[in-house]
């Protein structure tokens, strides 16, 4: 469900179902985020609202965005500037380019 009103229950149901998803129980969660199995308990349940720190950690251990575990909002992945010049090049050009990186890639760490 997207909105643009802010559910505090939503955002925890949000958090939970992301949790299930990565196969990981409340103490491990907590434990990844330094907090108590408790704590997610809280959050989860929309009790406890998560500190923008912990937000942004949450986004990291679980994927997505604040914008989907605040408002419901999943992101659209950020097309950057070498997979636009990429999608300009033939196949043939694309293997040369990724020759090229592996190679300056291989110089790099060999430094």
């Amino acid at each position: 469900m997207v909105s643009d009103r802010f559910d505090a229950e939503l955002m925890g149901l949000r958090i939970r179902l992301k949790r299930k998803e990565q196969g990981l129980r409340q103490k491990e969660l907590a434990a990844r985020l330094g907090l108590s199995d408790n704590h997610i308990s809280n959050i989860e349940r929309g009790k406890y609202l998560p500190s923008l720190p912990c937000l942004l950690r949450l986004c990291d251990v679980l994927g997505e965005t604040p914008d989907y575990y605040l408002l419901g909002r999943a992101s659209r992945p950020r097309e950057d500037a070498l997979a636009r010049c990429m999608a300009q090049c033939s196949a043939a050009e694309q293997a040369t380019v990724c020759r090229l990186l592996e190679a300056y890639l291989a110089q790099k760490h060999d430094r």
